[in-house]
């Protein structure tokens, strides 16, 4: 009998730890984030920052509970010579959202085109920061909701895909090559 005692506290405390990762798993998705970036896409950081709705973040509260959050992400090109990630301990104000709230936020929520609130990392990081021109590329933006104080995840990190092309040299096309001019003209 003491057999069957152990063996039915095993078995409670099994669908106890299961009950646990299931809740605890199902907080961490209380939000849901849908991020779009909106063209034209802008190589100067500077006109990111001036156009803040460029970026829109659509945050929805699923749950019957009110959070204070603030955004993590990143911003990276596709062949992985430049990242810009938030630095969490950046100062940033708070985002509440209530229960079953959807909120519309942009580029004042989310800084990640700010030099003063991101880290920097790859090949052409000093150029970037003294220039504040990103170069040529395929970029992905990823973004994230986390609790404010504990930076607990609520949702899953969310991605969009932007492309950004700097305009081409100008190109001579008058007069040809070894050409004389007439200064009467």
């Amino acid at each position: 009998s003491i057999a069957k005692r152990d063996s039915f506290f095993w078995r409670i405390l099994l669908i106890f730890c299961c009950c646990l990762i299931s809740v605890s798993a199902f907080a961490q998705n209380d939000l849901t984030i849908t991020p779009t970036v909106i063209p034209p896409y802008s190589p100067n950081l500077d006109v990111w920052m001036s156009n803040p709705s460029r970026v829109l973040i659509t945050v929805i509260n699923t749950s019957a509970k009110s959070y204070d959050i603030r955004l993590r992400g990143s911003a990276k090109n596709n062949d992985g010579s430049l990242s810009m990630e938030t630095k969490d301990d950046a100062a940033v104000p708070v985002i509440h959202i209530n229960p079953h709230e959807s909120k519309q936020l942009n580029l004042n929520d989310f800084r990640v085109f700010d030099p003063n609130v991101v880290r920097f990392k790859g090949t052409n990081t000093t150029i970037i920061a003294r220039t504040h021109l990103l170069p040529d590329g395929v970029y992905q933006l990823c973004v994230q909701a986390l609790e404010y104080r504990s930076h607990t995840p609520l949702s899953p990190e969310q991605c969009t895909s932007f492309q950004i092309t700097n305009a081409d040299a100008p190109i001579l096309l008058a007069p040809s090559n070894k050409a004389e001019l007439d200064p009467q003209k």
